[in-house]
């Protein structure tokens, strides 16, 4: 499973990256900040882990984890492939207002 996910992370991030390169560079936002907490908490689930003597419970917070990160993922390349039609149609729909 977490092969899965990892895949999936690596490609909408990927995604992300390049929509971002077209347009600003802008400072990290909070959706980035956000999913640099998940990793580390990610992380800290995997060495606890081994230390938990109920480890379905972490395994089940790890998933949750991945989870989140990809919906954060892909709401982010959802948002960002929305500004981009907005301004690549911007310019028609000014068109369309001036005629009337």
């Amino acid at each position: 499973m977490e092969a899965y996910f990892a895949s999936q992370i690596k490609e909408r991030a990927g995604e992300l990256r390049q929509l971002e390169e077209e347009s600003s560079n802008a400072p990290a936002a909070d959706w980035q900040r956000e999913l640099a907490v998940l990793d580390s908490t990610y992380a800290q689930l995997k060495t606890e882990l081994y230390r938990n003597p109920e480890p379905d419970m972490v395994l089940d917070a790890m998933n949750r984890n991945l989870q989140i990160r990809v919906d954060i993922l892909n709401q982010q390349l959802r948002t960002r492939e929305r500004m981009l039609e907005y301004h690549t149609d911007e310019p028609e729909v000014a068109k369309n207002n001036r005629k009337r």
